[in-house]
């Protein structure tokens, strides 16, 4: 999931939303 977060941080902020909520 971290590899995605370098390829596209966009993903990044998206999935970390999703994780922190």
């Amino acid at each position: 999931m971290y590899v995605l977060c370098l390829l596209n941080l966009h993903n990044c902020l998206l999935l970390l939303c999703e994780d922190f909520w």
